[in-house]
């Protein structure tokens, strides 16, 4: 699958609705596929970030493949991120945040963070959110 990076410069007002700048950002093709998404936030320097990007989110994304699963780096250089991803051969999509826009508006403010998107009537809403990677709960949230 092939990596993305974006840098991400704005974002529309949150609330409980998926951002629509994050739609319009490279998620949207596989974001047309499916009604379920899951958004996980991390950083290069989190080693529990590390281990789930590397392990327990491909092996999500195996056994799910009905959601869209997005990852978004919070580190503020570019170069640390892409090394990190190709090192790591990272397989699922990555998002770029260097001035932490998406993750302020989101009120994310510790790593590892997911959250978990449903669409309904056109709409996206925020099901559940947590810091960690409970896979128990996320999979609760995507029913």
């Amino acid at each position: 699958m092939k990596i993305l990076f974006i840098i991400l410069f704005a974002c529309t007002s949150v609330n409980a609705a998926l951002p629509n700048r994050l739609l319009s950002i490279g998620v949207a093709q596989q974001a047309a596929q499916t009604d379920k998404k899951l958004i996980y936030f991390w950083a290069t320097w989190c080693t529990n970030c590390s281990e789930k990007l590397i392990t327990a989110l491909p092996k999500f994304q195996e056994a799910h493949k009905n959601v869209s699963i997005t990852t978004v780096s919070l580190d503020t250089e570019r170069d640390r991120v892409e090394h990190y991803v190709k090192k790591q051969k990272v397989t699922v999509p990555v998002l770029f945040d260097p001035q932490g826009t998406l993750s302020k508006e989101m009120d994310i403010s510790a790593v590892p963070y997911w959250i978990v998107y449903k669409k309904v009537a056109d709409q996206w809403e925020k099901v559940d959110s947590g810091v960690t990677f409970d896979t128990d709960r996320i999979e609760l949230a995507l029913r």
